[in-house]
């Protein structure tokens, strides 16, 4: 199971531990060191810690990546994805907590006396103590208040809003009312920790298109060894002539050369072709 769904690596010759059998072990212990040594060089080529392993892989020594040690630019070895989302929540949890350390005067003064009689009661066993809910509400009488002034907000608030008959028929009009008090400076820690969110993400997102780069760089592909030649000339359709010339001017290997034609609308019609004659077999 583990050689196939999870994400492992091949091991180092110092890591690489070798099976022992009735002989000793000295032919698998010799081919195990071997492959671990060819696979060492190999990361320091690299200069990646660790190696990916393929899934499936049981014929070399591996290991499950660690949790701790892992480092972060070989995260792209899952994907630029993979390494963005780690590296993206990372910063926002750094971005975050820093928020939250900004915000503990404000979270004092609300769960405090200042703020409303008595403190947040019944509001400590919920886990929202130190929030902006106010729990001193009581009802008073407001004489030109009208249902549609609280019925028509949104989200709707008609039940702070009710009304009764006195003893001589009189309709008399009452609201739910907060007395609690709002001070200057718990909103001014409050504005500027959504002042540092805004500007510490508008900075990481600056940040975010060269660390894309830097995953990309970090993952050896075949696209950082090809080369695309745009516009050639017409008459050059043959692979083994391009495989000549860029050895010749590279005095390297070429290990794959191949030529696209620019010929979609005629693949785009024989496809069209295609379908409808195998739509008309269904009806014949």
């Amino acid at each position: 199971f583990e050689h196939v769904v999870l994400p492992r690596h091949f091991v180092r010759s110092e890591d690489a531990t070798a099976p022992s059998s009735s002989d000793g072990g000295g032919g698998i212990r010799q081919s195990l060191t071997k492959t671990a040594s060819v696979f060492t060089m190999s990361l320091e080529k690299t200069n990646d810690k660790y190696q990916r392993a393929e899934p499936g892989e049981t014929e070399r020594p591996t290991a499950l990546y660690p949790i701790w040690d892992t480092p972060e630019e070989q995260l792209a070895d899952f994907g630029i994805g993979v390494g963005l989302y780690f590296n993206s929540l990372k910063v926002l949890s750094i971005i975050l907590a820093v928020a939250g350390l900004i915000c503990i005067p404000a979270m004092k003064f609300y769960s405090g006396t200042e703020y409303t009689v008595g403190g947040q009661v019944g509001l400590f066993e919920g886990g929202l103590a130190g929030s902006a809910i106010c729990t001193d509400q009581r009802w008073v009488a407001c004489p030109t208040c009208k249902p549609k002034d609280w019925e028509a907000s949104f989200p709707p608030v008609g039940d702070r809003y009710a009304e009764m008959e006195s003893d001589n028929g009189e309709k008399l009009t009452f609201i739910l009312r907060n007395f609690c008090e709002v001070q200057f400076h718990p909103g001014l820690f409050l504005f500027i920790a959504l002042l540092f969110v805004t500007v510490s993400i508008f900075l990481y997102g600056l940040r975010t298109e060269r660390k894309e780069i830097d995953f990309d760089e970090a993952q050896q592909t075949t696209t950082d060894y090809s080369i695309e030649v745009m516009y050639p000339p017409k008459d050059a359709r043959d692979p083994e002539e391009w495989r000549d010339f860029f050895t010749r001017v590279s005095g390297e290997h070429v290990t794959v050369c191949t030529i696209a034609l620019d010929n979609e609308e005629l693949v785009r019609a024989l496809l069209a072709r295609r379908q409808k004659y195998m739509h008309l077999e269904m009806f014949m």
